[in-house]
């Protein structure tokens, strides 16, 4: 009988099956260092850097549950920092680096490819479908621009999985980036380099850089200091996505025919318009019947959160305490409670001031805060200033959630069921409506802690799941 010592471990045992190196080309070259790769796809890597005495920071169980493995199992393998750091070589993965070429901020930046990420190999099994697994900062390929050497060998190690399953007609791609971008925006999410080569036809993106969720809300919000001009700001987004989806058609070349593919890219846009307003139903919790005044009541919206400085995520979950509208019931008093909520978390005014760069003497917004607190409607309807100190806020949240209010009394006629519409109405919210978003302040606070050896706000805010 085999002794307990000799038989693998699980990661030993993965079922490994790399049907991208036997169908694509391959660079067998042993030649080292960054080099032009002509007529080929991947490139093998014959030497991984290993780390010394790696250990694990955490570990996410959902992650290695597609590849059929449990946390206790990886824990409880002697080998399994050194297998999932590409330390040690798992047995059945062919480590390659891809090659590709893409447009980065808007410029041709010919010969790309993986400088930093290595393609271990396809994880196949009928239970959990077929993953690709990736590991960051393994060694150096042919595409890499500079050597990334860790700074201790407790670096957090989370393998990179992404489905290998593609269809590749011009139109899904197109679909399938409106998604994306919609699903974006209706979150503030915002991508930091949002170059051609980070975009794939499954309709994800990869090496989101510098990316952020905004907390105020501002079209213009850029999450990457290096972006100067702006260009991957959150309002652009889906500009980008069109315009590399247009690259794309350029790189097919005879294959998809011009006026088709012109046609597909005429359809971008609406289609990320019909994406963004469903979902923004949705967050709105109108969940029965659709309306065309749908789309000025969203823009209405966020244009009280940004005149306000309203925070993105929190507004967007105090609104499902907007009361469902009864005959009889005072409007003002009903709202009230939300609308004091909301209030509590738009920015201050010297925050305005800042965001604003407003121009108005000291006097000047004195007087305006004095009317503001004798008659706020009317300077509300008159004024037309970019910098309104906080009281002025009030009638402009009032509407908004009386207007959504009134929206709510049309989702049910008189033989609805109320009570399960409403209760409807707060699954879906809630569902749809992140209670957490990636804080840049609790992020730094965690980076910070983890360069001193300190990996509980890593564990504490990314992986909850943990069993560690």
């Amino acid at each position: 009988m085999e002794s307990a010592e000799c038989v693998p471990s699980a990661l030993g045992r993965l079922p490994f099956n790399n049907t991208v190196l036997k169908k694509l080309p391959i660079d067998d070259s042993d030649q080292p260092g960054s080099r032009v790769v002509p007529e080929a796809c991947f490139s093998r890597v014959r030497a991984l850097q290993p780390l010394v005495r790696p250990v694990f920071v955490a570990l996410s169980q959902s992650a290695l549950s597609l590849l059929g493995l449990s946390a206790q199992e990886v824990l409880s393998d002697p080998l399994g920092p050194e297998y999932l750091s590409g330390s040690r070589l798992l047995p059945g993965s062919e480590p390659a680096a891809h090659c590709y070429c893409g447009h980065q901020f808007g410029l041709f930046a010919g010969q790309l490819g993986d400088g930093a990420v290595m393609y271990l190999g396809e994880v196949e099994s009928c239970a959990h479908g077929r993953w690709e697994v990736q590991v960051k900062g393994a060694g150096v390929t042919p595409y890499s621009r500079y050597c990334l050497l860790p700074l201790t060998s407790q670096d957090q190690i989370c393998p990179h999985m992404v489905s290998t399953y593609v269809d590749t007609t011009f139109w899904v791609v197109m679909t399938r980036t409106a998604r994306l971008v919609a699903q974006w925006q209706c979150v503030g999410f915002c991508h930091g380099v949002l170059n051609t080569d980070n975009m794939s036809i499954l309709g994800l993106t990869l090496d989101y850089g510098p990316f952020g969720f905004m907390e105020r809300f501002d079209p213009d919000f850029v999450s990457n200091a290096s972006d100067k001009k702006r260009r991957y700001s959150y309002q652009s987004q889906p500009s980008v996505c069109r315009w590399n989806l247009a690259r794309l058609a350029e790189a097919l070349g005879s294959e998809l025919d011009p006026a088709e593919a012109g046609a597909v890219l005429d359809e971008f846009m609406p289609t990320y318009k019909a994406f963004y307003l469903s979902i923004m139903r949705k967050k709105l919790g109108l969940v029965r019947i659709e309306e065309v005044e749908d789309r000025e009541l969203v823009s209405d919206l966020l244009r009280v959160m940004h005149n306000t400085g309203a925070d993105f995520t929190n507004t967007f979950r105090l609104l499902s305490c907007v009361p469902w509208p009864e005959e009889g019931d005072s409007e003002r008093a009903t709202v009230g409670s939300v609308v004091d909520l909301i209030l509590e978390q738009c920015a201050s005014i010297e925050e305005l001031k800042v965001a604003n760069k407003p121009t108005m003497e000291d006097r000047e917004l004195a007087m305006i805060l004095s009317l503001a607190q004798t008659n706020p409607l009317i300077l509300y309807e008159s004024a037309g200033i970019s910098v309104l100190p906080p009281i002025i806020f009030l009638p402009s949240c009032i509407f908004m959630c009386l207007n959504l209010r009134m929206r709510l009394g049309r989702e049910c006629d008189s033989t609805s069921d109320l009570p399960v519409i409403i209760k409807e109405r707060l699954k879906v919210m809630n569902g749809i409506n992140p209670r957490v978003v990636l804080r840049n302040y609790i992020a730094q606070n965690a980076i910070q802690a983890a360069e001193k050896g300190d990996f509980s706000e890593v564990r504490q805010h990314f992986f909850h799941e943990t069993l560690m």
